[in-house]
C-alpha cells in the first residue's frame, strides 16, 4: 500500500509548435523512497491537464510540492483550469514553494493549486505585490500559518519578507500570533500613531534588517524596539548597523533590557560597522551591564568596528551575569587589544559550565 507521495518535483518543458502545444513533462516522484512512473508526453494540451490533476488513485497525492521551472506557454494551462471546476486536485497539499516565474502568467491558476490543508506557501520569485489574488491570500486560505512573501493572513505566524511598508509594518505588530519576523525596517520610525509598547506582543524571533545592503543607522531599529510590549524574545539579531556614536550603541542596550522580557532571551547577534573615516573609539566594557537581566543568553556574538575596551574586572561580572552561555564570541575588525588579562577566562570557565 503507497504511503503519501511527500515530495514531488516538477520540471516543465513546454514547446509550442504552429497552433497547438506539446507537453513533456518529466516528473521525478517518490513514494516510499521507490521512483514511480513518469507522465509520458501528452500532445493534447488540455488532456494532459485534466489527466495530470485528475489522476486519482493511480498516483497519491502529495503534501509538498515544488516548482522550479515555469516558461511562459504555461499561460494556457491556466486558463484551461480557470474555465474548469475542479474539486481540489492536491487535496492534501501543506506546503507549497513557487519558485518558476514569468512576468506574463497570472497569479489565480494559485488558487486551483491550494487545497484546503494548505499551511505555508513560499514564492521564491518576485511577483506583483498588487496582485488582487496575493492581497487576499490569508482570507481565501484561512489555515496558513508561514507565508514567504508580502500577502498577510490574519493569523500568520511566521514571515520573511524583504520590503514592508510602515503601514504594514503596524499591522503587523497587531497580529497576537505572529512568532517570527524578518525585514527590513522601514524608516522613517516611530510610525504616526503608535505609541511604546504597542505592539509585537507575542514575537519569539526578531531579525531587523537595513535599506541599505551596506549598512544602516541604528536609530529605525532603536525606534522600532521602543514600540514593542515586552515580547518573550527568545532571538534577536541586528546585522549591518552603522555606529555613528557610543551613545547610540549604548541606547541600544538599554531599548533591548526595557522592553523585552528578561527571562526569555537566548540568543543576541549583532553586527556594528564602522562610519567612513572610522572615528569611533573602543567599545566600553561598561555597555554590557545593560545585557545582565538577560540571564538566559546561551549565544552572544556581537562584532564591533573598534575593539572593546574590557577590564578584568567586568569580564568577571558578564561570566557571573550569563551562567548559561555555550557560545560567546566578542569580535572586531580592529587590532585594538582590550585591557583584560588571561586571568579573565578563569571567571568564564568557573561561573558558565557550558561554555
Amino acid at each position: 500500500m503507497f504511503h503519501k507521495l511527500r515530495i514531488l518535483t516538477a520540471f516543465f518543458t513546454f514547446l509550442v509548435l504552429g497552433q497547438g502545444a506539446v507537453a513533456v513533462p518529466q516528473s521525478s516522484d517518490i513514494v516510499c523512497g521507490r521512483p514511480t512512473v513518469s507522465f509520458a508526453p501528452f500532445c493534447n494540451l488540455e488532456s494532459f491537464v485534466l489527466t495530470t490533476l485528475n489522476s486519482g488513485s493511480a498516483m497519491p497525492t502529495p503534501s509538498l510540492l515544488c516548482v522550479y521551472e515555469i516558461d511562459a506557454p504555461l499561460v494556457n494551462i491556466y486558463e484551461i483550469l480557470a474555465k474548469r471546476r475542479f474539486d481540489y486536485p492536491l487535496p492534501d497539499l501543506e506546503h507549497l514553494s513557487w519558485n518558476g516565474y514569468s512576468a506574463d502568467i497570472p497569479l489565480h491558476f494559485i488558487n486551483v493549486i491550494l487545497g484546503p490543508g494548505i499551511t505555508s506557501v513560499d514564492f521564491g520569485t518576485p511577483f506583483d505585490r498588487h496582485c488582487p489574488m496575493l492581497a487576499t491570500l490569508g482570507q481565501t486560505h484561512p489555515g496558513l500559518r508561514s507565508v514567504l512573501h508580502s500577502c498577510i493572513p490574519p493569523r500568520l505566524e511566521s514571515l520573511d519578507v524583504r520590503i514592508v511598508d510602515c503601514e504594514t509594518l503596524e499591522y503587523l505588530g497587531r497580529l497576537p500570533s505572529l512568532k517570527k519576523l524578518r525585514t527590513i525596517i522601514p524608516d522613517p520610525i516611530p510610525l504616526p500613531g503608535v505609541v511604546a509598547r504597542s505592539m509585537f506582543s507575542n514575537i519569539r524571533e526578531l531579525r531587523p534588517e537595513q535599506q541599505d545592503p551596506g549598512g544602516g543607522e541604528i536609530t529605525p531599529i532603536i525606534a522600532f524596539l521602543r514600540a514593542c510590549n515586552n515580547p518573550p524574545l527568545r532571538s534577536f539579531e541586528a546585522p549591518y548597523v552603522i555606529e555613528w556614536n557610543l551613545e547610540q550603541v549604548e541606547e541600544l542596550y538599554q531599548v533591548l533590557a526595557g522592553h523585552i522580557l528578561h527571562n526569555h532571551l537566548d540568543m543576541l547577534q549583532l553586527e556594528f560597522l564602522e562610519t567612513d573615516p572610522p572615528v569611533i573609539p573602543p567599545h566600553p566594557g561598561r555597555f554590557f551591564r545593560h545585557l545582565f537581566s538577560f540571564t538566559r543568553l546561551t549565544v552572544i556574538e556581537i562584532q564591533v568596528p573598534s575593539g572593546y575596551d574590557l577590564e578584568d574586572a567586568i569580564v568577571a561580572e558578564m561570566a557571573h551575569a550569563w551562567p548559561n552561555l555555550e557560545e560567546f564570541g566578542l569580535r572586531s575588525r580592529s587590532n585594538c587589544q582590550p585591557r583584560c588579562t588571561l586571568l579573565s577566562l578563569h571567571a568564564f570557565s568557573r561561573h558558565c559550565p557550558r561554555l
